[in-house]
């Protein structure tokens, strides 16, 4: 159909890919979503101390919305109206005991301006979000590369198997590519159907006798998970942008401020992880 039998094995093999990586990017963008929202939760309280923190959690300014859609800017005026303030220099006062030493030290250096204590709380809240977001995204590669390791190896997805099989058989290449190239989405469906009137290798229902046999055997499987996983870790990044739980609304100016929180506090970097775009 491509005109080419070895690009129609490449588009045969990228289509078990894309069908077997959307099942996991699925699974996987949902558990990572709850567990950032867990991660943030106990930074939080790590960072500000549980009575700190359930302030910032029951707010009722954004009741409802998922904590990592919330600006840290918005975090900010929770912060400051949990602070005792004094009216006459906007500053939080200094006997009050249970103020959390994170945000003492952004007071102290604020050198008693106000601007500069709301910028600082932003920053240090910030710079909360991106540990737990780190965590998360840590969390989702290896969520999709389990995810992945379990569907390849449980029903058997052989890439070296699979690619010789979509060699010899033309009609199954032709099944393959039809549905990549087809606009209904019932292509892919109607492809495995057809693959499933075939002879092709998967399922272990003939396990491999020799010890070549099962070197081939782990080396298709290894193939395939690693190309499944990327395929995960993708599609699980593009469905969390599209649900609208990677960003937060923060603009850039403020995550720069941020950054020179951390270097001002010390507060350890996320490992060299990059922040969300």
């Amino acid at each position: 159909m491509f005109g080419s039998a070895v690009l129609e094995v490449v588009v045969g093999l990228l289509a078990v890919y894309l069908l077997i990586g959307a099942i996991s990017a699925t699974l996987t963008a949902v558990i990572s979503s709850v567990a950032g929202e867990r991660y943030l939760r106990v930074a939080l309280s790590e960072t500000l101390g549980q009575d700190w923190a359930d302030s910032l959690l029951a707010a009722k300014l954004y009741a409802g919305r998922p904590l990592s859609r919330i600006p840290a800017a918005v975090f900010t005026v929770v912060l400051m109206k949990k602070m005792d303030v004094d009216p006459n220099t906007g500053a939080p006062r200094p006997d009050e005991a249970s103020t959390p030493d994170a945000v003492r030290s952004v007071v102290a250096a604020a050198q008693g301006s106000s601007a500069r204590i709301k910028a600082g709380l932003e920053a240090l809240v910030l710079s909360i979000k991106d540990r737990a977001g780190y965590a998360s995204r840590r969390l989702a590669l290896g969520v999709a590369f389990a995810l992945a390791l379990l569907f390849t190896v449980a029903m058997d997805i052989d890439t070296l198997a699979l690619g010789t099989a979509f060699w010899q058989e033309q009609a199954v290449r032709a099944a393959v590519t039809g549905a990549a190239q087809s606009s209904s989405g019932t292509g892919l469906e109607d492809a495995f159907n057809a693959i499933s009137q075939y002879d092709i290798p998967a399922g272990w229902l003939e396990p491999p006798q020799t010890l070549s046999g099962w070197f081939l055997k782990v080396m298709g499987l290894v193939l395939t998970t690693l190309s499944v996983w990327v395929v995960a870790v993708m599609g699980a990044r593009g469905l969390t942008r599209l649900l609208g739980t990677a960003e937060d609304g923060t603009n850039v100016v403020a995550r720069t401020e941020a950054e020179r929180w951390e270097a001002l506090s010390g507060t350890p970097p996320t490992q060299g992880e990059a922040r969300p775009d």
